[in-house]
């Protein structure tokens, strides 16, 4: 069992709470809830108040510093670096998932690394996302090209503190502990749908996505993404990119031949 399965939702429990500390700290004070309920409350607004002030100064040092990074970064060899790749962006641009499913939008993807694992091309890169009026949203993404299209597939941890909802048909595999600490969904509830998913996590794809359990993982069309990951310094993304890419990398190298021939017409549902 790991650790995340064990306490993981202790920590999403904690940080929810104290992001709603400001309207528990009315609702115990409009109760008349003991003073040392009500007082812990406030205690934790003030504490989230001062996170948020703190990373908004903080904020525009650390862009500042990941940007000098990468203006100095040389790719190590089997890496190459980009600093843009405008058709990546335009590949990923109807991609049925989170972030790029959160509607029209302008999107850019810099800070580019692209390696290969077990034959299969992964790259890992900050997608900027641009909505006329509003701040820019910024994801870091992990995508790993499959050799064929495929039907929607996703495999996402429950209570992740992030816009990425299950969608699709929930359904479950023969591995217990793969059930618990990811969330399986299809591209809908038919017999051969979970047949698809049972063909796709078999038994080494799924120890290898327990190994290094990526935030969430989401197939469809030609390729296999994670996301739910922080933007970071070069060799945070390189870190990304040789733990979380190569599980991506193992899971498209072990789908079988056959379940392309099987499926993929149905990736047009």
């Amino acid at each position: 069992m790991h650790q995340r399965m064990r306490f993981g939702w202790l920590v999403e429990a904690g940080v929810l709470i104290v992001f709603f500390s400001p309207l528990l700290w009315g609702i115990s004070a409009l109760l008349d809830l003991p003073t040392w309920i009500t007082r812990t409350f406030m205690w934790m607004t003030v504490f989230l108040v001062v996170c948020l002030l703190v990373a908004m100064i903080a904020a525009p040092f650390v862009t500042r510093s990941e940007r000098r990074a990468w203006s100095r970064f040389m790719a190590p060899p089997g890496v190459d670096y980009r600093p843009q790749d405008a058709g990546l962006a335009a590949r990923l641009a109807r991609f049925p998932a989170f972030p790029f499913d959160l509607g029209p939008a302008e999107l850019h993807v810099v800070d580019v690394l692209h390696t290969g694992h077990a034959g299969v091309p992964v790259a890992c890169f900050t997608l900027v996302r641009k909505v006329p009026s509003t701040p820019r949203e910024i994801y870091q993404v992990i995508a790993a090209e499959l050799p064929g299209t495929l039907p929607y597939l996703g495999v996402k941890v429950p209570l992740e503190l992030r816009g990425a909802g299950l969608r699709g048909n929930r359904v479950q595999i023969e591995y217990a502990e793969f059930n618990e600490r990811y969330l399986i969904s299809t591209y809908d509830g038919s017999a051969q749908a979970r047949k698809y998913a049972v063909d796709v996590l078999n038994p080494r794809a799924v120890q290898g996505l327990l190994e290094h359990e990526p935030h969430d993982v989401t197939i469809a069309g030609r390729y296999a993404v994670s996301t739910g990951h922080f933007t970071g310094k070069p060799d945070h993304t390189l870190q990304l990119l040789q733990t979380h890419g190569r599980a991506l990398a193992q899971l498209v190298a072990w789908i079988p031949a056959h379940v392309y021939a099987t499926y993929g017409e149905a990736s047009s549902r």
